[in-house]
């Protein structure tokens, strides 16, 4: 039995905070500098900045939502780069080079970019016109390349990191979520449901004697059988079950709203439809399954042992039957 444990903070999070977090700490000096200097206006402004960024790393540290709050962040950098610069003047513009490069750690690298020029379009009129020419064209070509260098780099490693998800959550053998996924399926469900009181059902499930099959016909068929198991399943499937590989010839079924009654009818069906389905010449291939209700406060472990022990009461009735716990 996998043992569920709270999830760890994404990479998200981490760079979401880390961003909040320093640049509140880093402008607040600003602040007090500012208003022992008697600047009220930047003063003020800086105070804002520290308040909304303080505001954000707070916020995502209570709830783990990163969407939303990189977006404001990203907002909130354009614009006090903006007001920094309209009230303090053109030396201001060495802030335009980490904002650019905040910009594609907060969004997607196409949306960063988007970001980016609404920046150069809004301060563009007020360099040309207070700095000399070289001077303008020189930020504007400089920060561009900033700009392409960090899309190029951010678009290649979003590309790697949606790859590596993938092949670190499917199953190698039959394409469908592994156990990884599984685990973290379960836990967000569980905080669904806890929060929203919903219902879910667990469909927990192996073929019979499949050590047999293996002996018999050797492991290259039993994976041919494990593979055409999972695609017989999932032409029956809606979009509120999801199927994973547990281990092994043992498979999970999460029905996201069936209660147990709707979730045994579909564990029934599909222990029907393989019984009448010839996997392999010679073979009668049968399974077993398991169906479990999620109950309030309950923990991912403790709903999957329920799902378990009811698959075990199916092996001891005889196999190719399903029992409720």
């Amino acid at each position: 039995m996998t043992i569920l444990t709270s999830a760890q903070r994404t990479t998200q999070e981490y760079i979401v905070l880390s961003l909040a977090g320093a640049s509140a700490l880093c402008i607040l000096p600003f602040f007090i500098m500012r208003s022992l200097a008697g600047e009220w206006a930047i003063a003020i402004l800086d105070l804002f900045a520290v308040c909304s960024m303080s505001s954000i790393y707070w916020y995502v540290f209570r709830t783990r939502e990163t969407k939303m709050a990189g977006f404001i962040l990203a907002i909130l950098c354009v614009v006090v780069l903006f007001v920094t610069v309209s009230l303090k003047g053109m030396a201001q513009l060495v802030w335009a080079y980490p904002v650019t490069v905040a910009l594609f750690f907060l969004l997607s690298p196409y949306k960063a970019v988007l970001f980016y020029l609404v920046m150069l379009v809004c301060l563009s009129p007020g360099i040309f016109a207070k700095t000399p020419l070289i001077t303008a064209l020189s930020f504007v070509i400089s920060s561009t390349a900033t700009m392409v260098f960090n899309f190029v780099f951010a678009k290649r490693m979003r590309d790697q990191q949606a790859q590596l998800m993938v092949l670190s959550s499917s199953d190698p053998l039959t394409g469908i979520g592994n156990r990884r996924a599984m685990d973290d399926a379960l836990l967000d469900e569980t905080v669904r449901l806890n929060a929203m009181h919903g219902i879910s059902t667990l469909v927990l499930f192996d073929l019979d004697h499949f050590k047999v099959i293996n002996d018999n016909h050797g492991h290259s068929e039993g994976d041919k059988i494990l593979i055409q198991l999972v695609q017989l399943i999932q032409v029956q499937l809606d979009k509120s079950c999801r199927l994973f590989r547990y281990g092994g010839e043992e498979f999970l079924l999460l029905c996201s709203g069936k209660n147990l009654t709707e979730a045994s009818e579909l564990a029934e069906s599909l222990r029907v439809l393989v019984q009448n389905t010839s996997l392999i010449s010679e073979e009668n291939i049968t399974i077993s399954a398991g169906i479990a209700e999620y109950s309030a406060n309950e923990t991912p472990e403790q709903w999957l042992e329920r799902a378990d022990n009811a698959l075990y009461e199916a092996k001891n009735a005889g196999r190719n039957c399903c029992k409720q716990h």
